[in-house]
């Protein structure tokens, strides 16, 4: 039991951060510059985008490549680490599209005061 939670919590700091799955399916196809990943992702800030691309890196998730050119050229590529959670997410988010109306409907036999625990 403390195994699963352990690995739970490692998984949800990963994932906890707002730009980490963006970056993630960002880089799913393909390498991308800095430059490219900010263009796909507009509404992140360059510190950000800076700050989440270091943390994927530190976990394994991403890899960073500088080119010595000037001005450096630095690209991001998913490890197989890095694709192995997109593969995972994917499996995530095709089971929420599939069970959608499901979900949805929760709201009619369980409206949101009904679940408050303060009652």
């Amino acid at each position: 039991m403390n195994d699963d939670l352990s690995s739970l919590n490692f998984i949800a700091t990963i994932l906890a951060s707002k730009w980490t799955l963006p970056v993630v399916y960002a880089l799913k196809n393909r390498t991308k510059r800095y430059y490219e990943l900010h263009q796909h992702l507009p509404k992140v800030s360059q510190k950000v985008l800076t700050s989440t691309l270091r943390h994927l890196e530190r976990d394994g998730l991403v890899k960073r490549k500088i080119h010595p050119t000037i001005p450096p050229k630095v690209e991001y590529r998913l490890t197989p680490l890095g694709l192995e959670v997109f593969a995972m997410t994917q499996k995530v988010s095709d089971w929420a599209e599939n069970n959608e109306l499901v979900i949805q409907a929760k709201d009619l036999h369980f409206p949101p005061d009904k679940l408050s625990i303060t009652q």
